[in-house]
């Protein structure tokens, strides 16, 4: 965000001038999926069960559930 608000402090005004000015951030943040110091992501990846935790959990005091989506639809037949 520091790099975005940098750009609209110098002068840049369009989404697309303030994206390649950020473009080198996207593309190293991408290349964190799945990997080590990275974040876990289901995209497919063999790398992605790393990230994974499964198993049952008491409800009592779980004051807090939360679950991130990027909205995933399920497959339709074409």
């Amino acid at each position: 965000m520091a790099k975005w608000e940098e750009g609209i402090n110098e002068g840049l005004c369009t989404r697309t001038e303030l994206y390649e000015r950020c473009m080198d951030i996207l593309i190293h943040n991408r290349y964190q999926a799945n990997g080590p110091g990275g974040y876990g992501v289901l995209n497919g990846d063999v790398a992605c069960r790393d990230f994974i935790e499964y198993g049952r959990m008491n409800r009592v005091g779980v004051k807090a559930l939360v679950l991130v989506t990027d909205g995933l639809f399920m497959p339709r037949e074409l």
